[in-house]
Protein backbone atom coordinates (compact mmCIF):
# COMPACT_ATOMS: atom_id res chain seq x y z
CA UNK A 1 0.00 0.00 0.00
CA UNK A 2 1.19 3.59 -0.92
CA UNK A 3 1.91 6.34 1.62
CA UNK A 4 0.75 9.56 1.71
CA UNK A 5 4.82 10.74 1.01
CA UNK A 6 4.70 7.91 -1.91
CA UNK A 7 1.56 9.21 -3.63
CA UNK A 8 2.55 12.83 -3.44
CA UNK A 9 5.84 12.22 -4.89
CA UNK A 10 4.74 9.94 -7.70
CA UNK A 11 2.27 12.96 -8.01
CA UNK A 12 5.20 15.43 -8.29
CA UNK A 13 6.65 12.99 -11.15
CA UNK A 14 3.23 12.51 -13.26
CA UNK A 15 2.81 16.78 -13.42
CA UNK A 16 6.52 17.01 -14.29
CA UNK A 17 7.30 14.11 -16.47
CA UNK A 18 4.13 12.55 -17.50
CA UNK A 19 4.81 9.24 -15.67
CA UNK A 20 1.65 7.46 -14.03
CA UNK A 21 1.98 6.35 -10.55
CA UNK A 22 2.10 2.88 -12.02
CA UNK A 23 5.34 2.71 -13.30
CA UNK A 24 6.95 3.88 -9.97
CA UNK A 25 8.20 1.25 -7.83
CA UNK A 26 10.79 1.35 -5.37
CA UNK A 27 13.89 0.05 -7.44
CA UNK A 28 12.90 1.90 -10.67
CA UNK A 29 16.19 4.21 -11.85
CA UNK A 30 15.82 8.06 -11.83
CA UNK A 31 17.92 8.00 -14.53
CA UNK A 32 18.18 4.91 -16.50
CA UNK A 33 14.78 4.00 -15.49
CA UNK A 34 12.63 6.98 -15.97
CA UNK A 35 14.72 8.51 -18.57
CA UNK A 36 15.39 11.40 -16.48
CA UNK A 37 18.52 13.43 -17.70
CA UNK A 38 20.76 15.02 -14.41
CA UNK A 39 18.63 18.51 -15.46
CA UNK A 40 15.76 16.73 -14.95
CA UNK A 41 16.60 15.02 -11.73
CA UNK A 42 17.33 18.89 -10.39
CA UNK A 43 14.16 19.83 -11.36
CA UNK A 44 12.22 17.27 -9.13
CA UNK A 45 14.50 17.81 -6.71
CA UNK A 46 13.21 21.31 -6.04
CA UNK A 47 9.46 20.44 -7.61
CA UNK A 48 9.54 18.06 -4.58
CA UNK A 49 11.42 20.59 -2.13
CA UNK A 50 8.54 22.93 -2.74
CA UNK A 51 5.80 20.56 -2.46
CA UNK A 52 6.97 19.04 1.02
CA UNK A 53 8.69 22.68 2.29
CA UNK A 54 11.57 21.06 3.18
CA UNK A 55 15.28 21.34 2.03
CA UNK A 56 17.71 19.11 0.57
CA UNK A 57 21.09 19.29 1.35
CA UNK A 58 24.05 17.21 -0.66
CA UNK A 59 24.34 14.68 2.07
CA UNK A 60 20.42 14.10 1.53
CA UNK A 61 20.53 13.55 -2.04
CA UNK A 62 23.90 11.97 -2.74
CA UNK A 63 23.16 8.55 -2.86
CA UNK A 64 19.21 9.10 -4.29
CA UNK A 65 19.24 6.99 -7.52
CA UNK A 66 16.24 5.33 -7.13
CA UNK A 67 12.42 6.25 -6.49
CA UNK A 68 12.49 4.30 -3.33
CA UNK A 69 15.81 6.48 -1.85
CA UNK A 70 14.00 9.18 -3.04
CA UNK A 71 10.55 8.83 -1.10
CA UNK A 72 13.40 7.79 1.77
CA UNK A 73 14.97 11.01 1.47
CA UNK A 74 11.51 12.99 1.51
CA UNK A 75 10.71 11.06 4.29
CA UNK A 76 14.08 11.15 6.38
CA UNK A 77 13.48 15.34 5.72
CA UNK A 78 10.06 15.59 6.54
CA UNK A 79 11.06 13.76 9.78
CA UNK A 80 13.76 16.17 10.50
CA UNK A 81 11.74 18.91 10.20
CA UNK A 82 8.77 17.69 12.67
CA UNK A 83 11.81 17.33 15.11
CA UNK A 84 12.98 20.89 14.74
CA UNK A 85 9.53 22.23 14.88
Amino acid sequence: MSSPIHTSVAQVIDDLFGVPANALHDDVELQDGLQLDSLSVIELQVAIEDTFDIRFDEADTADVTTYGRLVAAVSDALDRKARSA
